[in-house]
């Protein structure tokens, strides 16, 4: 999940027993647009790992 949403352009943590657990970081100061951009950018990626099992 991690390499799949980083190859879309989103960095973003995992964390928790397992790494189950997914933690964005946006800015402080983010735009509501950039913020649901990148949420976009997390679902497509959450689409396109579950459709490759």
């Amino acid at each position: 999940m991690i390499h799949t949403a980083f190859d879309m352009g989103l960095i973003f943590e995992s964390a928790g027993r397992g790494d189950m657990v997914a933690k964005l970081m946006p800015n402080l100061l983010v735009t509501k647009e950039d913020l649901l951009a990148g949420l976009n950018i997390f679902k497509n990626a959450v689409i396109k790992v579950l459709a490759e099992q």
